[in-house]
């Protein structure tokens, strides 16, 4: 295995590792979202909240969620 093999193997893992320590609905959301391709709109039809939850759910920290 090379270097960057080996790097980009401990990133995929530290990330999997950061996703499953989240509150599970919101591990669920980005799950959804950037592994799956889900937009936001169809996790919230799937969930049946609106795409605003979703968006505060997927990134709490991001004031353009609020809008």
């Amino acid at each position: 295995m090379t270097e960057r093999n080996t790097a980009t193997k401990l990133t995929s893992q530290q990330l999997h590792a950061a996703i499953a320590s989240l509150p599970d609905k919101q591990a669920k959301r980005i799950y959804a979202h950037y592994f799956m391709g889900m937009s936001k709109t169809a996790i919230a039809k799937a969930e049946g909240v609106s795409e605003k939850a979703v968006r505060i759910g997927i990134d709490p920290n991001n004031q353009s969620s609020l809008l």
